[in-house]
């Protein structure tokens, strides 16, 4: 039985609560864990580079890109959304180059929303 080594289903609690309350933002709290989720996708990717369709990462970044859109709809910014919007054309091509740049697009925007909002 594969495990899973990201904790995705994204973020169950928070989809969760996003649901009751599709166009809140995100809480400080709610946006570093989506960084260190981020952070940690990013870290399983480089560790494999290689994904193939089915497997625990592919899995992993379509669990994250669902995610990721509803986050970037709740947080209204056109450059997080551009960078989900690329990283799920990647996936879908399975293009690894594209996907790791797109998801440093992803983190960095995430990153700037919780500089913007969270760190003053």
């Amino acid at each position: 039985m594969a495990r899973n080594i990201f904790p995705l289903a994204f973020f169950p609690v928070l989809i969760l609560a996003m649901n009751s309350h599709a166009a809140d933002k995100l809480s400080c709290v709610e946006l570093a864990m989506v960084a260190d989720n981020l952070n940690d996708l990013a870290t399983v990717f480089q560790s494999s580079l290689v994904i193939k369709e089915g497997d625990t990462v592919d899995e992993m970044f379509r669990d994250a890109i669902d995610d990721l859109h509803i986050i970037a709809a709740s947080e209204r910014e056109r450059d997080l959304y551009t960078f989900v919007s690329g990283l799920e054309n990647a996936w879908q091509d399975m293009d690894s180059g594209y996907m790791a740049d797109s998801l440093q697009g992803v983190i960095e925007s995430i990153d700037r929303l919780l500089r913007r909002d969270c760190y003053f």
